[in-house]
Formats: structure tokens, C-alpha cells, sequence
């Protein structure tokens, strides 16, 4: 695995910076440098591993989707958990957002589901990212395409 020399010389390399930068940088600076490196790197930390959290408790849907928006849709009711974390409750087949992290999970599904659901993610020429949430028995892997989505965008206007 070549990420682990990497991160010990990284690490071995930081700590000679900061013996450096200790000896010439007084203390009061130096608490405040540290301070903002924190921050900084904890946000970084927190929007890599930011969620979307989907709720369909309320769906009568055999199926939803969750697009990207690509500028001309008009986004789902998108609510913030923390900074970067957010939560979608649903009850259509179609959701749409601004942007899919990676990490997408289904924390309620329709009672209808029988607590199971299948999950795929597609990437198409239109829409770019898309995430597929359905009941178990349905199969939607050959229905999903540009085409299905517009119709579905059709029939929600």
C-alpha cells in the first residue's frame, strides 16, 4: 500500500514544519494559526463525509429517484441536519437536489417495502447522478433511463 509511507512522510514532514515554526513564531500567533488549522481541517473533514438522509415513511411510491439537478429543475424541500448533512422527507417518485453525496441512505421506507429496499446508483447523459430506491420485487435497472426521467419530470408538472 503505498498511502501509508505517504502519510508517515507527511506526517514526519508536518512535525519538522512546525518545530521550525515554533522556534521564530510567538506563542499568541502561533495558538491562533493552530486554532484556524483546526477549523479549517475539520471542515474539510465533515463535507468529505457528508449525508443525505431520505425519509419515504409516508411514500405510497413502489419507487423513488433522486436526481441531480443540472440548473433547469426545481429542487425538493431539503432539510439541514448540521452544516453539511441534510434530510429529505418524501412521499413522491421523483426528488430532486442540488448535489448527491456519496454517502445516501434510506433511514425510513414505506411499510408497503416490508422493511427491505433495493438501492443502485446510475449516471446518465442528462441528469448525471442518479440514486434508486424501490421495493424489493420491482425492477426498475432496465426502465431507468433519460427518457423515464423525463416523463416522470413531465407528469409532475
Amino acid at each position: 500500500m503505498i498511502f501509508v509511507p505517504f502519510l508517515i512522510i507527511a506526517c514526519v514532514s508536518l512535525y519538522i514544519i512546525d518545530r521550525q515554526i515554533v522556534r521564530r513564531v510567538n506563542n499568541n500567533v502561533l495558538s491562533v494559526i493552530e486554532l484556524l488549522l483546526v477549523f479549517i481541517l475539520s471542515g474539510a473533514f465533515l463535507y468529505t463525509f457528508r449525508t443525505l438522509d431520505v425519509d419515504l415513511s409516508k411514500s405510497r411510491q413502489e419507487y423513488t429517484l433522486i436526481i441531480e439537478n443540472t440548473g433547469q429543475l426545481k429542487n425538493t424541500e431539503v432539510h439541514a441536519r448540521t452544516m453539511f448533512n441534510a434530510e429529505i422527507h418524501s412521499t413522491e417518485d421523483l426528488i430532486v437536489v442540488d448535489a448527491i453525496p456519496d454517502n445516501i441512505r434510506l433511514i425510513k421506507r414505506p411499510q408497503d417495502w416490508n422493511g427491505a429496499h433495493y438501492y443502485n446508483k446510475f449516471s446518465l447523459n442528462k441528469y448525471g447522478k442518479v440514486v434508486l430506491f424501490a421495493h424489493p420485487a420491482v425492477n426498475m435497472d432496465s426502465r431507468i433511463s433519460d427518457v423515464f426521467i423525463d416523463s416522470l419530470m413531465q407528469s409532475r408538472q
